[in-house]
């Protein structure tokens, strides 16, 4: 484009033999030519600076490298979008991995089950209802169950495992409530 430019003003003797407005028609000829340039020059600051813009969100989350270090040189032959890409895709599985750092946390994070002694062990819940720890058949077993739910009944062969058993269908019963992505999604 600018060679073809170049061409019709370096030719201006050739004009002068056509007459005074022979160099003028010649740009009128070439302004579509130099629209076009113009417009790629639009463009090309445009996508400079939606890129710009798009660095500047990323980077709020994201730590990119310098604006200066080759995103200046023009976007289409840089290894910027590269960069932003390797960033971003750092930054999501290193949220992932806190994400599964903490959901195997939470569990530890339920409160244990205080239980009552007695003649039937209790343990209540805050939000009402209690589970329920007893010595069964056959001798020296013990059973426990969510009172209320004859489902959750189980015999097990000691105090402590039956304790134990309640206590992990607690903390079950408190993670069942929590929202899977899908379901939040």
């Amino acid at each position: 484009m600018r060679n073809r430019i170049a061409e019709i003003v370096s030719s201006g003797a050739r004009w002068r033999d056509k007459g005074e407005f022979a160099l003028a028609d010649a740009i009128i000829a070439a302004l579509p030519e130099i629209a076009e340039l113009s417009r790629f020059k639009r463009n090309l600051r445009s996508s400079f600076d939606a890129m710009c813009a798009m660095r500047n969100d990323i980077n709020d989350v994201v730590s990119l490298p310098s604006l200066e270090s080759d995103l200046l040189q023009g976007p289409e032959t840089s290894i910027f979008c590269s960069e932003v890409a390797f960033a971003v895709i750092k930054k999501i599985k290193d949220q992932n991995a806190r994400i599964v750092e903490l959901e195997s946390a939470l569990p530890s994070m339920v409160a244990p089950l205080v239980w009552e002694s007695g003649v039937v062990d209790w343990a209540w819940l805050k939000q009402g209802g209690r589970y329920v720890a007893c010595s069964s058949f056959p001798e020296g077993h013990w059973s426990w169950w969510l009172d209320g739910d004859e489902e959750t009944r189980d015999v097990l062969p000691s105090e402590k495992e039956a304790k134990a058993a309640a206590n992990a269908h607690h903390v079950a019963q408190i993670m069942g409530a929590f929202a899977t992505p899908e379901e939040i999604t």
